[in-house]
């Protein structure tokens, strides 16, 4: 099959780095991938530099604005000059400008979008009902990652007959496999001292993320627990500013975007993701597979990938976070063996390879239409 993926740009978020991560194994597997961005504003030159080292071929429509209406007489050329068995669409805009274009294609394209979130800024507004009807109509399927976003969507867009829950996956024998950093690696890099506890949340600086409650939390922790903030988003340099003010810059490493985090986050003591709500969290299915206990904020996208309770906390509590940590980590080591244990067994269900043969077997019965 010849795919092409349409997305905004390749930035630093969930989204693209599922799409980077697993178009590699599409290819692998015989099949024709091509990504193309709208711009490549914000594009990360690691994802690119991946995408090429495996020979998955992208493009970039041209540098208008990602909500020029520009981008639909773009679209709609470069669809007529080229073959394409399958669009996979994924993200607003981009979303309505490739609705909207292949009104004007010369050829018949299965059209797919992925819904990645249960939030957006459209989602409830009355006089965009209709319209958004309209858009999710024109795509012969519209995959969904969580029930949460399944049931939203349909009320929304009424487009029971469209809709295809296809839970997103991670690499977990990267993570499992992936070594270990020694206490030396930290001291170089970090400047934290070996003996430390080393907790570290993955994430991007930005709503809904919440790294406010987790940087709160380590006023009640000892002075030997350490936090790294792994990522970069719009808000990075407010919550450097938060933690300065706070006087806890002493105790809090930002790390930046990193392309080791499977060895990151399996060298540390616990991993953690404060969050007002998820789509559907890759990063704790990560964490899961790291082998390192994890705590999630107890919202949707969250709570829905976890095995127990054990595995959350109160949404915007830091003083029940703290708690929760002293109990893993100092209180109750049988607790935080069983949650590694517990973690490992579960996260195999959400393996990679199940959701790129769901995928796969989508397209397929789509092209027999």
């Amino acid at each position: 099959m010849t795919i092409l993926h349409i997305i905004n740009n390749l930035s630093h978020g969930g989204a693209e780095r599922i799409l980077v991560d697993t178009a590699p194994s599409y290819s692998s597997l015989g099949h024709d991938i091509t990504i193309l961005q709208l711009n490549d504003k914000n594009s990360s030159s690691e994802y690119l530099a991946t995408l090429e080292r495996s020979g998955i071929k992208c493009l970039t429509l041209g540098q208008f604005g990602l909500y020029s209406p520009v981008k639909i007489i773009q679209l709609v050329n470069h669809l007529n000059k080229n073959d394409y068995d399958i669009l996979h669409v994924h993200l607003f805009p981009a979303l309505y400008w490739v609705a909207i274009a292949s009104k004007f294609t010369r050829r018949q394209i299965q059209l797919v979008f992925t819904e990645h979130s249960t939030e957006n800024k459209r989602f409830g507004k009355p006089y965009l009902r209709h319209l958004e009807s309209w858009i999710y109509n024109s795509y012969t399927k519209v995959i969904v990652i969580s029930e949460a976003i399944k049931s939203k969507l349909d009320r929304w867009a009424n487009i029971t007959d469209k809709i295809e829950l296809i839970r997103n996956g991670v690499n977990v024998n990267q993570f499992i496999e992936a070594k270990s950093y020694p206490d030396s690696y930290w001291e170089t890099q970090f400047s934290i001292p070996a003996g430390a506890m080393k907790l570290m949340m993955t994430a991007r600086f930005g709503f809904p993320k919440d790294h406010i409650t987790l940087i709160e939390s380590l006023k009640f922790l000892p002075d030997y627990c350490y936090l790294i903030l792994a990522g970069n988003g719009p808000n990075v340099e407010y919550v450097k500013h938060y933690v300065d003010a706070n006087g806890l810059s002493n105790r809090i490493r930002f790390a930046g975007f990193r392309m080791d985090i499977p060895s990151l986050m399996k060298s540390v003591n616990l991993n953690i993701l404060s969050s007002q709500y998820e789509g559907m969290s890759g990063v704790t299915l990560e964490a899961l597979a790291s082998g390192v206990p994890f705590l999630g904020s107890n919202v949707k996208g969250i709570n829905d990938v976890v095995p127990d309770d054990r595995f959350l906390f109160e949404a915007g509590n830091s003083y029940a976070l703290a708690q929760k940590i002293d109990t893993i980590l100092f209180k109750d080591i049988e607790m935080q063996k069983s949650m590694i244990t517990e973690g490992l067994k579960y996260v195999r269900k959400f393996d990679v390879s199940l959701m790129i043969d769901k995928h796969i077997n989508l397209y397929k019965g789509l092209l027999k239409r």
